[in-house]
């Protein structure tokens, strides 16, 4: 990839010698059709200028032999929707320049022009708008002045038609500047090119114009349409074994003092545009090569890429020698840089090998063919083996011949011997090893000294056996052993009395041992009297045992009798000389029994219910009334009691019944209301003596006088329960209504209408009423007064207004109450006048 650089050194300008000029007024040279914008939001001239193509696009046109001025200008852009907004030279337009310059690498300048005037042969560039984005389009390559003016403030749109939508793909730009002056280029957008050189749409696509009206179409990218530099070192380039490399820079400037440097060789000349780079095995596999000079604002540099295919292939290292031991690998490695294929058919910088012959490895490139190869060879492994069993024996006082045959070297003993055989005395393991450069082999076997037979019975005669009992007699010694009872084993068990021997037998002779087996006595016989006992608290019981000559009580008293005060099992051991016997006795503990009254001593028939009276404690409980139970039901008052029995005494327990009534009585204030409603509780119970009241979520309270809000609208229901003072209890509820209306209606009886301001209005009162209706009727059924208001009063008068005579009118009222419930009231009104 080639790259330009440049330095900057100094801040001071430098100026091209101006080019031709049209022999006409003036000649369009260049369009960028598409200009780069960083962002893609433009929907309005508010939008940010980075963000709005329209506002950078640009072209260039050069001044033919007299001055032209802005203000005869005139352009008509090429999409047709844009006008000519005219020039605008102002702060913002000043500070754009001035940023512009700032990024200037080359030796070019911009300019704004004095009072609007164009001079004579200058190159000028038009940009879209005052409002444009510094950062879009680069200026960095200018190596020329130029004089560089704005359109005003106002297109957003693309001047240019850059896209090719299958309509007419033709586009003129037009410049007027009065009396004849002026110039027209036409392009095709369907010819607009990407990087690439492809004809597709890419921010950067640029048409140039020769003064004859020549179109040619470029894309370099985010870039002014303006004159670049030329400094180029040159193409990359693949270096061959055995090759140098020509250099030949292309520069179109004024730069002085070029230098070549880079890479490990020389070049013959340095300091000339076209020379000669000699290489240096030193050189790396991708290396630069670069060409320096100063220009007007400094160093200036380019670099060529150099791949070295010098080293491609420089020979075969392995990571043991070339010679390796059977059942080895052995690496091989191509030394270089490319695609490997080996005389494997491997393709890979490195293979592993085990088996001996010649290798080789090749590499293909730009360059060509080559091959590189190696020899490997194969060593075998040493084996031996000791033709002697794994486990070989011999006598006492006698020996042992060891052989042994292997390949790959001379036998080598533990002994220090060698050779295939050696002569051996001495229990133990025995090796033979030959080892050669490729491994050591090592095969063993352990030769085993075989003693004389001998043996010993155990215990030693004469042997007690006593009555019923059995002993074992055990062989100790070497070899095979077999006794007089055709036994094989090292022990054996024998009830008999009698006369027992033994023979052991190996390879090397025999041995043998007897002994006698007489009466030894009889077994022990634990017993213990009494065989089981109660004993009770404070009391002691004494335990004899009998039937040994020893005793030993529990594992630890050790005479014959005991006194014992506390329950459990009780286990004698008795001993003598033939043994050991084990007898057990069980003590079993009674409690001192106790009766106690549960709740008591004093109970109650409650509200002529039965008195239950329960009792806890030990024993077995009997009643005054002959009940055995844990506990009695009484319906009559008077003194009782209770008695506990068990097999260490009585215990008694008196109490009285008495009888009393209760009735639990509550009451509320209010008992219905809107939400939030504060109810105060009263107990109004005569003999109680602790009170519970239970609230809509289970609280409780304990007080006789409680009080307690209701926050949400429901029916909710209270209970009080009522406790005397030995347990009998009594419940009640209250309902609370809470947000349902309390209906009411007061209807009178009679009235007054007689005109002296006292009760001459019959008036129908009520609380909670949604519907209302009223009808009054005379002695013969007719209609004298009807009204659906409940506000409304009768006067005494009849639907034609006349006043009724005194009596009694029947009526009927039909009202619906605020919580949806129907209510129907009839009676009679009486009229007195």
């Amino acid at each position: 990839m080639k790259k330009v650089a440049f330095i900057l050194l100094s801040s001071f300008l430098c100026f091209a010698v101006r080019s031709q000029t049209p022999t006409t007024c003036f000649e369009i040279e260049s369009l960028l059709v598409d200009a780069c914008a960083l962002g893609s939001n433009c929907d309005n001239d508010s939008d940010p200028a980075c963000d709005c193509e329209g506002k950078n696009e640009m072209f260039r046109f050069k001044v033919g032999p007299d001055d032209l001025n802005t203000s005869d200008m005139d352009v008509e852009w090429p999409n047709g929707f844009n006008n000519w907004l005219g020039v605008c030279q102002n702060a913002t337009t000043a500070q754009h320049v001035e940023d512009l310059n700032e990024t200037i690498l080359n030796c070019g300048l911009l300019l704004e022009p004095e009072n609007g005037v164009l001079p004579s042969g200058e190159d000028v560039l038009i940009v879209g708008s005052t409002d444009m984005c510094v950062a879009s389009n680069s200026f960095a390559g200018l190596s020329d002045t130029i004089i560089i003016i704005f359109q005003c403030q106002g297109n957003y749109f693309g001047h240019f038609a850059n896209q090719n939508n299958g309509s007419n793909n033709l586009r003129t730009l037009e410049v007027n500047f009065g009396q004849g002056c002026e110039d027209e280029v036409t392009y095709d957008r369907s010819l607009l090119i990407d990087q690439s050189g492809l004809n597709l749409p890419q921010d950067g696509a640029t048409v140039n114009f020769t003064w004859e009206g020549d179109d040619s179409y470029t894309n370099t990218g985010c870039n002014a349409p303006i004159e670049q530099s030329t400094f180029e070192a040159g193409e990359d380039v693949t270096l061959c074994p055995g090759a140098s490399i020509s250099l030949s820079a292309e520069v179109a400037d004024e730069y002085t003092d070029f230098e070549w440097s880079g890479g490990e060789g020389t070049f013959n000349d340095i300091n000339d545009l076209n020379t000669t780079y000699n290489p240096s095995p030193d050189d790396g596999d991708e290396f630069t090569l670069t060409l320096s000079a100063q220009g007007c604002n400094g160093l200036v540099t380019d670099e060529i890429q150099v791949q070295n295919l010098t080293n491609a292939l420089i020979g075969i290292s392995t990571d043991g020698g070339t010679a390796i031991c059977e059942g080895q690998s052995l690496t091989l490695t191509a030394e270089g840089s490319g695609l490997f294929e080996w005389s494997t058919n491997v393709i890979a910088p490195s293979i592993s090998v085990e088996d001996q012959g010649t290798y080789s490895v090749s590499v293909t490139n730009t360059c060509g063919t080559f091959t590189e190869s190696i020899d490997v060879s194969v060593e075998p492994l040493p084996t031996v083996d000791i033709l002697n069993p794994i486990a070989e024996e011999f006598c006492q006082g006698g020996s042992v011949e060891l052989s042994a045959e292997g390949t790959g070297g001379v036998i080598e003993w533990s002994t220090t011997e060698s050779g295939n055989s050696i002569e051996v005395g001495i229990e133990g393991w025995y090796y033979a090893t030959i080892s050669n450069d490729c491994a050591v082999v090592t095969d063993s076997t352990e030769v085993t000294l075989v003693p004389l037979p001998i043996v010993q019975i155990e215990p030693l005669g004469p042997v007690e056996l006593c009555e019923g009992a059995e002993v074992v007699l055990t062989a100790v010694g070497v070899g095979e052993f077999l006794w007089s009872t055709t036994e094989t084993t090292a022990s054996i068990t024998v009830t008999e009395l009698g006369s027992y021997s033994v023979q052991a037998d190996n390879q090397c002779g025999s041995d043998g041992d007897g002994v006698e087996v007489v009466f030894g006595g009889f077994l022990p016989q634990a017993s213990i009297d009494p065989e089981s006992e109660l004993i009770c608290p404070g009391d002691n019981i004494q335990l004899i045992g009998s039937g040994g000559d020893d005793y030993l009580w529990n594992g630890e008293e050790s005479t014959a009798i005991i006194s014992v005060m506390e329950a459990g099992v009780y286990t004698l051991t008795a001993v003598n000389e033939c043994g050991m016997d084990e007898a057990s006795v069980s003590i079993l503990a009674d409690d001192v029994p106790e009766a106690i009254l549960n709740n008591g001593p004093d109970y109650a028939i409650c509200n002529g219910e039965e008195a239950i009276v329960q009792v806890s404690g030990t024993g077995s409980f009997i009643w005054s009334d002959g009940a055995m139970a844990n506990s009695n039901a009484f319906s009559s008052t008077g003194n009782f009691y209770v008695v506990a029995e068990a097999s260490c005494g009585v215990d008694t327990a008196f109490f009285e019944v008495f009888e009393q009534e209760i009735s639990a009585q509550a009451f509320a204030d209010p008992v219905l209301g809107d939400a939030p409603l504060s109810v105060n509780f009263s107990n109004e119970t005569g003999n109680s003596s602790t009170v519970e009241w239970v609230f809509e979520l289970g609280q409780v309270s304990s007080s006789d006088n409680a009080s307690y809000t209701f926050l949400n609208e429901g029916d909710y229901e209270v209970s009080l329960t009522a406790t005397t003072d030995l347990g009998c209890e009594s419940s009640t509820n209250i309902l609370i209504s809470v947000g349902a209306c309390p209906f009411a209606l007061y209807i009178p009886s009679a009235f007054t209408p007689d005109g002296d301001g006292y009760n001459d209005h019959m008036i129908v009162q009520g609380n909670c009423i949604d519907q209302f209706e009223w009808h009054i009727f005379d002695r013969w059924g007719r209609e004298i007064y009807f009204s659906i208001d409940p506000l409304e009063r009768w006067n005494g008068a009849d639907i034609s207004g006349y006043a009724v005579l005194n009596g009694d009118y029947p009526y009927w009222i039909q009202v619906q109450d605020s919580n949806g419930v129907p209510h129907r009231f009839e009676g009679t009104i009486t009229v007195i006048r």
